[in-house]
């Protein structure tokens, strides 16, 4: 499991960052629609993206 952090949308894609401050570019369309920047998002095991309830502070 991965947890990060929506920082910005750039074209098709959102920024997200890791705690180690690493950057992933996520595909809009991959992305559950409620998604936001600020939002913190779970990637499970078997690949499937969720938002979380919880912020990363």
């Amino acid at each position: 499991m991965r947890k990060l952090k929506v920082d910005r949308t750039e074209g098709n894609f959102f920024i997200c960052e890791d705690k180690e401050k690493k950057m992933f570019a996520i595909e809009k369309n991959e992305m559950p629609k409620e998604a936001k920047c600020g939002d913190m998002i779970v990637i499970s095991d078997d690949g499937i993206i969720s938002v979380s309830n919880t912020k990363n502070k």
